[in-house]
């Protein structure tokens, strides 16, 4: 299965000139104060033909950039994830770009681990 959806003219020179008004960092952030925007890209299907799961069955591996307003840098994740685990009490804002990549606004204060898991959560003043 291929999935594709018609995208007008207009809309492809959009998203062709997006540029980011970050700077590329090599450095993960730990934590960032204010708000988080992540940017996830499907990559890869979890199901192989060979019946090899690399992942959770119903997802795809995918590449999430960081978006660290404090410094305006972004960060690549240098693996593929199949879930993000978001663990805030605020409001979330997720939005499904016409590249077909999902754009999602996290609040801050939040820390961010990545490992074999992919974690944000609130951090709360104690």
């Amino acid at each position: 299965m291929k999935l594709e959806i018609n995208t007008s003219k207009k809309s492809g020179e959009i998203i062709k000139g997006c540029e980011y008004r970050y700077s590329r960092t090599n450095d993960m952030p730990a934590a960032v104060r204010n708000k988080l925007y992540l940017h996830i890209y499907p990559k890869k299907d979890t199901l192989q033909d060979d019946g090899e799961r690399l992942g959770l069955f119903d997802s795809y591996l995918s590449e999430i950039h960081i978006f660290n307003t404090d410094n305006n840098t972004v960060y690549v994740l240098p693996r593929l994830y199949d879930n993000i685990d978001i663990q805030v009490s605020k409001h979330i804002s997720v939005r499904y770009f016409k590249d077909l990549s999902i754009f999602i606004e996290v609040p801050g204060p939040v820390r961010i681990k990545a490992d074999s898991t992919f974690q944000i959560q609130e951090i709360t003043a104690d």
